[in-house]
């Protein structure tokens, strides 16, 4: 251990009045054994290719790539760091400011690679289709992405795309993990493509990755209309903040994904801001705030399948569970199903249930359901309307949707029930896949409806910029 850490010391020395050439940080990287540090000193590397890891270390032991000091060292040029079969990897404190051709940082077939407190400001030029991060390989699995800062993606493709085998039997990447980032500045009517994450690709649709995407903040993310494209299955997104983002987070296939305990926020006259477009097999869309959605805040639309090779399919939703959600002044309505856009898409959402919402408006309808909507039933929900009661959207027995003034408070972070509620313990139903509220406080046996419960505890709040991103806790 003496000498590893003796020999990272010596080659930070040597390189200490200069930036090391690119040749040898590959050959340290060729060198690397289990608890090496490869410390990069402050200044601009300029990459014609990748510096490609194939070594692994250990959980006690893994090989460290770093800036020495964080944000220092600049890796530039058309490449950045290329993974291939590697274990028990760090890469952290860098700024990666390339004209990149291919993504910063690639990982195929790698485990429990870590991704941590470096910032990605790429400029695009040369790329008529970026990935930042991509993570590709059948054996890929418990990566690790967190507390770095992703700003500017201006083409087609995503700060982080996670996919798998490209060949039968196809297999996403499975079990990894991104928390505490901060993507921010996706600009407004860029090409479509441009997004903030992407979880697979049709191949993988039903192949089932368990990827979760905590504790991030998503401001200003506004390039195509899924800001989040999950498709694949058993992927989960919860506890983030979306502040001002065009778009959805968008289930468009595959099954069992959730969407949990997210706060969506918009600005006022902030344009065409979602919050969830829902479709696939058994999804469960809970305990989430949504307020001052500029487009409907949950839809819920038809699907179809594809209907010529280059055509992404969009898979109704069925099985579908929205429930425990609040929803506040969202301008375009809270509820929008079974839109088939103009009769693109003629596959109904089946089998599904709108259930122990809260929701309030000022403006347009609560709901629209397009004149279709049979297979979603409604159960347990409080709505209000401030300007007429029609503008509920459906004409339902008060079971289903009771039509009251929620009684909702707003202590200076986001609206929550009043001590006087009628959503408390009002919900109905068995759900008991919810056990916590938005604030991971436990549920009592009698639910509330909406997504705070009624319990004293410590308040939870969106996130900030300073929670998330290299600087976070």
């Amino acid at each position: 251990m003496f000498a590893l850490v003796l020999a990272a010391l010596s080659f930070a020395a040597v390189a200490a009045s200069a930036q090391p050439a690119a040749d040898e940080i590959q050959k340290r990287l060729d060198a690397a054994t289990p608890g090496s540090v490869i410390d990069i000193t402050s200044g601009s590397l300029k990459l014609a290719q990748p510096l490609v890891m194939i070594k692994s270390g250990t959980a006690e032991q893994p090989v460290v790539i770093r800036a020495r000091n964080k944000g220092g060292t600049t890796i530039e040029g058309n490449a950045g760091f290329l993974l291939k079969g590697a274990g028990h990897v760090v890469i952290e404190g860098f700024l990666f400011a390339g004209d990149n051709t291919r993504p910063a940082i690639e990982l195929i077939d790698c485990t429990s690679v870590r991704i941590t407190r470096n910032r990605f400001r790429l400029s695009n030029a040369a790329a008529p289709r970026q990935n930042w991060i991509h993570i590709h390989g059948g054996l890929s699995t418990k990566n690790r992405i967190d507390r770095n800062l992703f700003e500017g993606l201006t083409v087609p493709g995503a700060f982080i795309a996670i996919d798998g085998s490209e060949k039968e039997p196809y297999q996403i990447s499975k079990g990894d993990l991104i928390e505490f980032n901060y993507f921010k500045d996706i600009p407004t009517g860029e090409k479509p493509g441009a997004r903030a994450i992407r979880l697979g690709w049709t191949g993988l649709g039903e192949s089932v990755g368990q990827t979760v995407i905590e504790n991030n903040l998503f401001e200003n993310c506004d390039g195509d209309d899924e800001m989040i494209s999950v498709r694949s299955s058993g992927q989960t997104i919860r506890f983030n903040t979306f502040r001002n983002c065009s778009g959805y987070v968008t289930l468009r296939l595959g099954s069992d994904n959730a969407i949990d305990s997210n706060f969506f926020l918009a600005s006022p006259k902030e344009e065409n801001v979602g919050a969830v477009r829902v479709g696939g097999k058994n999804a469960r869309v809970m305990n989430n705030y949504m307020e001052g959605m500029s487009l409907p805040a949950v839809a819920m639309p038809n699907g179809a399948k594809a209907s010529h090779p280059g055509q992404v399919p969009r898979v109704a939703a069925d099985g579908a569970a929205i429930v425990f959600n609040t929803l506040v002044d969202c301008l375009a309505g809270s509820f929008d199903i079974s839109d088939d856009d103009a009769g693109r898409w003629p596959e109904q959402p089946t089998n599904c249930i709108v259930a122990n919402n809260v929701a309030i408006a000022y403006k347009a309808n609560l709901i629209n359901t397009h004149g279709r909507g049979e297979g979603v039933k409604w159960l347990g929900n409080i709505m209000y309307h401030a300007g007429d009661r029609s503008k509920i959207g459906l004409d339902l027995p008060d079971d289903q949707i009771n039509v009251t003034i929620p009684k909702l408070r707003n202590p200076g972070d986001f609206w929550r029930l009043g001590p006087n509620s009628p959503a408390i313990d009002s919900a109905l139903g068995d759900f008991d896949f919810v056990v916590n509220d938005i604030e991971g406080q436990t549920r009592s046996k009698k639910k509330d409806a909406g997504c705070d419960e009624l319990v004293a505890g410590t308040p939870k709040k969106p996130l900030t910029d300073a929670d998330v991103g290299t600087d976070a806790p």
